[in-house]
């Protein structure tokens, strides 16, 4: 296991962060939601009858231009991004869009208590604009969004032309303002 750079993250990142113009508050959910998406699928907690997975729909809600929500975000994603392997969605996207780019993300997990691996499509989004990203009219989207939310194992979705799109472990983290 790899030496620690900080005993605790989150406070070392608000430390980092401190003389921003944003909320406190604001900076400790963009800390979560960094180490949401560089955790992915990988950490989990086993309920038996349910898997508790670390992922989160954060969303800021402010004035315009008040506590400079997509800045605050954009700080911490700024240091996902450095993260190798992890895999970002697009700003704005339909729900069939979604499936189809989480379907093409796709990385090989190792399970550290039995050493198989697994597949996993995980994914992480920052919707500066959440309008851009949500259609809150399009009940299929929110749907869509709830459903992969909840950490299912698998999630297919078939039509009659496009066939079968099969995800395994789906995973999505999003900060949105």
């Amino acid at each position: 296991m790899a030496n620690r750079n900080f005993p605790n993250w989150i406070n070392a990142y608000l430390e980092y962060t401190k003389f921003s113009e944003s909320p406190s508050k604001f900076h400790f959910w963009t800390a979560v939601s960094v180490l949401a998406g560089a955790l992915r699928r990988r950490v989990w907690i086993d309920q038996k009858y349910f898997v508790w997975i670390p992922n989160f729909y954060i969303i800021f809600v402010a004035k315009p231009g008040i506590v400079s929500k997509s800045t605050t975000a954009d700080i911490g994603m700024s240091l996902l991004r450095e993260v190798p392997g992890i895999h970002f969605g697009p700003n704005s996207l339909t729900w069939q869009a979604l499936i189809q780019a989480m379907h093409q993300s796709v990385d090989t997990i190792e399970d550290p208590a039995t050493g198989e691996l697994f597949a996993s499509s995980a994914f992480s989004i920052v919707a500066s604009e959440l309008g851009s990203l949500l259609d809150f009219s399009d009940r299929a989207m929110i749907d869509v969004f709830v459903d992969l939310w909840d950490g299912r194992k698998t999630w297919s979705k078939r039509t009659k032309l496009d066939g079968e799109e099969l995800i395994e472990n789906p995973f999505i983290n999003i900060i949105g303002c």
